[in-house]
């Protein structure tokens, strides 16, 4: 067998079916991604560039009294197709004693995904729990790489035990694990709580582990990890000093950075942002970390300031977690009360070096809604004033109101806003996204309808840009009162650059016209075999994902028999593609990968 055909046989041959992909343009139908015959399921979702595929990762009852869960791993390629068959991949196989909470998933960069959450056991004595972390490493076909069970992580026993894991997948390919203990021996009227971070390497092993120092009186909390130059890495953790005689509480941000080994930068973390002190009810604590370009980090928080205001703070740290503002910056100016933020998101604007943020206004004395903007200049300054900028206008909470608000990149300037309109407590809820311009103009000229689907608690999500597509999902039929008792599906949607959604391209191919289409992902060429019965005219064209026409090319009278054309692709990014290529009344089509 000659080099050209072991390299035909070894590249990927499309010779593409009729088909139409999963992804629909209907809002009130939307893709079943998860909970086929559940009786509730939730779930987190991560989109992996490597194979421009997203993982979900969920739990789901079928016995909903008691309430035991167990955890699958569902993967949704491009066109919106379930590949893992209808439940996906059984994650945990534990016995019915053991419910999963707590889930996360990064993907890594050999095309696996790291999975990660917290399983609790139950034991005869009504207090006898352990809750431990276990991870799981699975391949983009679904093996999972570390055993049936996974590994568990984190030790734990009746009065220790270990929640709220958190990802990051590193440079060296190997990935990083950060989860919370409470061991409630440890103080006179309370759990203590810390923060523990551990390294594995790609086959499971301990690398280094770090554990947030804290006093008799602290506990922290909420860690998660940001990537930074040369393998270094930025983990962010709550911390709270606690006095136990007064129940106040005076919340901050400490920030620890490590090297490639795991070797701790700084001699003890840094104080990044402080809450003042607070007493009574605990303070809301939302918070965002967004990178800047030069390696460090926005901070935004929402808490409440004690007269039952939730406000939006933002700092700014360098590279070494020195605050750049004088002081955390308010987004907005006023005296009101009873108002809340807590549904905020934060974007890096990289040519003006600004911070765009957009939340949800909630003003419980007026009982009215609105979504509200500010950018942050790189000094610490409000662009828009100190009364922001109005993105979608007041509503009576009586009924309706805005939420599950998220802001994602496009590009290098512009934002994807994701929302969700509530219409009264029991009617449908609308869930929406708009592409803004630095500016905070609308990109579109509209706001696209993403799902109108009915139901009660939905909640909705977006993942980050994917293959020219970003993906939403949402939990449906969710009932918090009586969340055991409810059916709960995992749907999603996608939306392309240009605001479309559903299938973009249609892939009807004539069978009749089988070709061969190599190297597959493609570097600065495509070739393509066929074979024509008579000489006849080529036209070839590549179209992008959202359906447009981006290079046409014609041979004329190509001779009957074998043939073999070559596409240049040089100028082209990268990205999914479909080719079609037309013999006169015959035409054949496949999806091709272009990656420089």
């Amino acid at each position: 067998m000659n080099t050209k055909s072991i390299f035909i046989i070894c590249s990927l041959i499309l010779t593409v079916n009729s088909a139409m992909a999963q992804w629909v343009s209907d809002p009130s139908v939307n893709t079943l991604l998860a909970g086929v015959d559940t009786a509730c399921a939730y779930g987190e979702m991560v989109g992996n560039s490597n194979d421009s595929a997203s993982y979900l990762l969920y739990y789901k009852s079928t016995a909903p009294n008691p309430p035991f869960f167990k955890l699958y791993l569902q993967k949704i390629d491009y066109h919106g197709y379930r590949k893992f068959g209808n439940d996906g991949i059984l994650i945990d196989p534990g016995p019915n004693k053991t419910w999963v909470a707590g889930v996360a998933v990064v993907p890594n960069q050999d095309s696996c995904v790291y999975v990660a959450y917290s399983k609790v056991l139950f034991y005869p004595g009504p207090q006898d729990t352990v809750t431990a972390i276990f991870m799981n490493k699975v391949t983009k076909n679904g093996v999972k790489l570390w055993g049936d069970e996974g590994i568990r992580v984190s030790k734990g026993s009746t009065t220790c035990s270990s929640y709220s894991p958190y990802l990051l997948a590193t440079e060296d390919n190997q990935v990083c694990v950060g989860y919370i203990t409470i061991d409630s021996t440890l103080t006179p009227t309370g759990s203590l709580q810390n923060v523990i971070l551990r390294k594995l390497s790609s086959a499971g092993t301990l690398v280094w582990e770090y554990t947030f120092p804290q006093g008799s009186a602290e506990f922290n909390w909420g860690v998660s990890m940001h990537p930074m130059d040369n393998g270094n890495i930025m983990a962010i953790c709550r911390h709270d000093s606690t006095n136990f005689n007064d129940t106040s509480f005076m919340q901050s941000l400490w920030a620890q950075k490590f090297d490639a080994n795991g070797l701790p930068l700084f001699a003890k973390p840094k104080n990044i942002l402080s809450y003042p002190k607070y007493t009574g009810d605990y303070p809301m604590t939302m918070v965002q970390v967004e990178s800047n370009s030069e390696d460090g980090f926005y901070i935004g928080v929402a808490y409440d300031e004690g007269v039952i205001t939730i406000q939006n703070f933002i700092q700014q740290i360098d590279a070494n977690a020195n605050t750049l503002f004088p002081e955390p910056v308010p987004v907005i100016i006023d005296a009101a009360t009873n108002l809340e933020r807590t549904d905020f998101g934060i974007r890096y604007l990289p040519e003006t070096q600004e911070l765009l943020v957009i939340w949800a206004e909630k003003n419980f004395t007026t009982h009215t809604a609105s979504i509200l903007g500010q950018k942050i200049s790189s000094m610490g300054t409000r662009v828009w004033g100190d009364s922001a900028k109005e993105f979608y206008p007041k509503i009576s909470m009586m009924d309706s109101t805005y939420a599950f608000l998220t802001l994602r990149k496009s590009g290098t300037n512009e934002s994807i806003l994701f929302f969700m309109k509530r219409i009264s407590p029991s009617a449908a809820i609308y869930s929406y996204a708009s592409k803004l311009d630095p500016s905070g103009n609308s990109v579109w000229g509209k706001t696209v309808l993403l799902s109108n689907k009915s139901g009660s608690n939905i909640g909705l999500m977006a993942l980050e840009e994917i293959g020219s597509q970003w993906v939403a999902y949402y939990i449906d039929q969710m009932d918090s009162a009586h969340y055991h008792q409810s059916k709960g599906q995992l749907y999603g949607q996608n939306i392309f650059n240009n605001g479309s959604i559903g299938v973009g391209v249609e892939e009807i191919v004539a069978t009749s016209f089988p070709m061969t289409v190599f190297p597959n992902p493609a570097f600065d060429h495509i070739s393509v075999d066929f074979k024509l019965a008579s000489s006849s005219i080529i036209n070839a064209s590549l179209w992008s994902s959202d359906g447009r026409m981006i290079q046409t090319w014609e041979y004329s009278k190509v001779a009957a028999g074998h043939s073999q054309l070559l596409f240049d692709v040089k100028g082209i990014p990268d990205g999914f593609y479909v080719l079609k290529v037309r013999d006169g009344n015959r035409s054949s089509t496949a999806k091709v990968m272009i990656r420089k």
